[in-house]
């Protein structure tokens, strides 16, 4: 020999009967895919008071340490609402059970869709800022050049969602599988 027996009799549990595997596994996904959606919907919350807390500071008088009320001041609240409220979280809100895709889908299009919107007004805001003080658009700043990166990445995915979407729609399925890898990489600056 070499093995090893045991003498116990194997362990039964009279009050619940074996659960087979595919059935134990679906439900522990469904588990974990429902705290995904929570934990989607605490970074939408999370990220929407941050944003609101960023414009309030923003707006604020310039005797309190603020900008007021004044064009530049457009360019952080928008950006912070579109990527701290609305763009994270419709990356993180496409989790969930596969029978709830579809949902999760139009959620993610339209938080995706309103951050794009939001980004480009805050980008107009800066832009028109800038000509209307006389400087220069091109970017100087690292804050510039990262912000460059990140607008030109998230109209690449804009354009890719769109059209993985309709490509969805018309075949019935869609291949741009990188494109979730691609926005983590486009959120990250």
């Amino acid at each position: 020999g070499g093995h090893l027996t045991s003498s116990c009799p194997p362990a039964t549990h009279p009050a619940s009967p074996p659960v087979p595997l595919q059935v134990a596994i679906t439900g522990r996904r469904r588990e974990m895919d429902m705290k995904a959606r929570a934990y989607a919907r605490g970074v939408i919350l999370a990220g929407m008071a941050s944003a609101a807390v960023i414009t309030l500071l923003t707006f604020l008088p310039p005797d309190f340490g603020g900008k007021g009320f004044v064009l530049f001041s457009w360019h952080p609240a928008l950006m912070s609402f579109s990527f701290l409220g609305m763009m994270g979280g419709g990356m993180l809100v496409y989790v969930g059970p596969a029978d709830e895709r579809k949902q999760s889908r139009n959620i993610h299009r339209a938080l995706q869709i309103t951050a794009f919107v939001l980004a480009v007004l805050g980008l107009a805001a800066i832009m028109v800022n800038k000509v209307k003080m006389g400087k220069s658009i091109i970017p100087k700043t690292t804050h510039a050049w990262f912000g460059t990166a990140a607008l030109v990445g998230t109209a690449a995915q804009a354009a890719s969602g769109m059209t993985k979407y309709s490509e969805a729609i018309r075949r019935g399925f869609s291949g741009y599988k990188w494109h979730g890898d691609v926005g983590r990489v486009t959120f990250a600056p």
